[in-house]
């Protein structure tokens, strides 16, 4: 997923790059534990969490499909825990969403994301996908369209076993596994079903990355016309797994909704 969280980032006050986006992850996807910390913020690279996030929410789904929410009462700034209570064996799923205003602009005839920030501040154009005032003739800006882009941020933890999944109906973007994701092992194939207001979605971005790696390193897929893709995750280990609607930047920016799961691959 080749974006670029701008308003995120200014929001906390971070000028040295444009890269992160958010998640969120348990401590370990598998446990026995009564309780376990649920660590949520903005990463550069994939579930190393930088920044913490500005509205620190967790929904959670029981497996006994009730639901809550939790408030992180943390006051860090690299990331945001949540104390997750485990009152019940199998399989829970946590969720959060971030939201945030992006304008974007005409430029060459598409439509980019623009930022009002000094040229020293930003880099090169060749190297970044938005734009700023300097990179108009005479800084004159053409009018911004300002539009919001979402994204659903979520995971899955099973306690003792594993048991059948839920999520949120109303949910605007997500994907389907075809295996339960707390059984996901490496190097075995699964499919992905992403949705988009409960309709299957084709030519959709996926974005896959092991912890620790970059976006420039992701593993790059579409879905096809059935909104499916084929997966194998190449080791075991954390990853996350973005998914998009693609854009087309010759039209008039809507509003964006992105999803971003974590999940684990056992050996």
């Amino acid at each position: 997923m080749k974006n670029v969280l701008i308003t995120a980032i200014l929001s906390c006050a971070v000028s040295a790059t444009w890269a992160h986006q958010p998640y969120l992850a348990p401590l370990s996807f598998s446990t026995a534990n009564a309780q376990i910390p649920v660590i949520a913020g903005f990463a550069e690279d994939a579930l190393d969490s930088e920044h913490a996030l500005k509205d620190g929410t967790l929904n959670v789904l029981s497996p006994s499909k009730q639901n809550s929410t939790i408030q992180s009462k943390t006051t860090l700034k690299s990331a945001t825990v949540f104390d997750l209570l485990l009152t019940e064996d199998g399989t829970y799923h946590v969720s959060s969403k971030v939201t945030f205003p992006i304008q974007y602009t005409r430029y060459n005839n598409e439509w980019r994301i623009f930022v009002d920030i000094p040229a020293e501040q930003a880099g090169a154009l060749k190297d970044r996908e938005y734009v700023i005032p300097s990179d108009f003739k005479n800084k004159q800006v053409p009018a911004t369209e300002t539009i919001t882009r979402e994204w659903l941020i979520q995971s899955y933890l099973s306690k003792n076993k594993t048991t059948p999944i839920s999520t949120n109906s109303s949910t605007r973007l997500n994907i389907q596994f075809s295996v339960h994701p707390n059984e996901i092992k490496a190097n075995t194939p699964f499919k992905l079903t992403v949705k988009k207001n409960n309709q299957n979605l084709k030519n959709a971005k996926i974005s896959i990355m092991s912890q620790g790696q970059s976006e420039k390193q992701a593993t790059e897929l579409n879905t096809n016309a059935l909104g499916t893709a084929e997966v194998k995750l190449p080791q075991s280990g954390a990853y996350i797994i973005a998914i998009h609607e693609k854009i087309d930047s010759k039209q008039k920016p809507t509003n964006e909704f992105y999803s971003i799961t974590s999940i684990s691959a056992h050996p």
